[in-house]
């Protein structure tokens, strides 16, 4: 869906206009890819296309009169950073994950325990943590956690002082449950259909902390977002069937069977697989835009690139250049 846009906006109504064609781009491109998650790469379903992968530049937004200031980026260095390496069952809809998550104690003082928001855990019988274990400075631990709900506790086995930085790692399986085809929330994803494989809101992330509070978990609610975090880095290798398209957030590069995606100072990483997946690819503006739909979405696949072209011209025009190559 798509509305024409001329100089007689206002910018009330020119900025509503972006709002409803980023909507219809996320609502309809690759079939909801777990949540609007930007910053799709360029996708070629060929097993020889590669990428090379590079850092995302820091955003640099030209800032208007009435416009709040810009907060300065977390460092690269101390940004949570998570590496996942998953193998997808596609066809019996099972995911072995290997997660690692770097953290550095930005809280300015001691932390004994770390907590993880884990909304796939609501549902029984999806989510099974097999291991974790951590690395803090030179030495190996077998931590205790316990997980109650969607909150998963890990107790440090000494205190983590202000500033330093570990390395948690998570051996996990998931078994999403179908989806619920015209489910408008949280029904929809994560899941899976005879065509496709949806994975948002999927690994254990981070809780914000409070300072004075401590950490914020949240409890499972099937309308809107289902947790916040905070910015952070992301690298996945996924593993799948040679004849299935893996989509993710992200810089793309694809060997063999494996798919790689990196995207930095993200929020949330979610990918979609399926083996129906087509893909068109269009560059404007310096700018790489994927869409992957099923075959007979391909007239509405293709609506949904041009869509999110216009849309990014409109942001560019009102808010300053896009700071991304995807």
């Amino acid at each position: 869906m798509s509305m024409p846009i001329d100089d007689g906006y206002s910018n009330k109504a020119r900025i509503w206009a972006l709002s409803l064609a980023i909507a219809a781009t996320c609502c309809l491109a690759a079939l909801a890819v777990g949540g609007c998650d930007a910053n799709l790469g360029s996708i070629d379903s060929s097993p020889e296309a590669s990428a090379t992968a590079t850092d995302t530049p820091t955003p640099t937004l030209t800032p208007t009169p009435t416009s709040t200031p810009t907060p300065t980026p977390t460092p690269a260095s101390t940004r949570p950073r998570y590496s996942f390496h998953v193998e997808l069952d596609y066809w019996n809809h099972r995911l072995d994950v290997q997660q690692y998550v770097e953290y550095t104690n930005l809280t300015g003082q001691a932390l004994e325990e770390l907590a993880f928001n884990v909304p796939f855990n609501h549902h029984a019988g999806v989510f099974s943590l097999r291991e974790a274990s951590l690395q803090l400075g030179a030495q190996q631990f077998s931590p205790t956690y316990s997980l109650e709900d969607t909150a998963l506790w890990v107790t440090l086995p000494q205190p983590l002082g202000a500033n330093e930085r570990l390395t948690l790692f998570f051996d996990y399986s998931l078994s999403p449950r179908p989806m619920i085809l015209d489910s408008m929330f949280s029904g929809g994803h994560p899941g899976w259909s005879e065509d496709a494989l949806s994975m948002g809101y999927w690994y254990p992330v981070l809780a914000p902390y409070l300072v004075g509070e401590g950490w914020f978990t949240f409890p499972y609610h099937h309308v809107g977002d289902l947790y916040v975090a905070e910015v952070a880095d992301y690298q996945a290798e996924i593993l799948a069937p040679s004849d299935v398209i893996v989509v993710g957030a992200g810089k793309a590069e694809r060997e063999g069977d494996i798919w790689r995606y990196s995207i930095s100072q993200a929020r949330t990483f979610a990918f979609a697989a399926s083996h129906r997946y087509e893909c068109y690819s269009s560059d404007s503006g310096g700018v790489t835009f994927s869409s992957c739909y099923f075959p007979e979405h391909e007239v509405a696949g293709r609506m949904v690139l041009e869509t999110s072209i216009a849309a990014l011209e409109l942001f560019e025009e009102l808010f300053g250049p896009y700071p991304y190559e995807t």
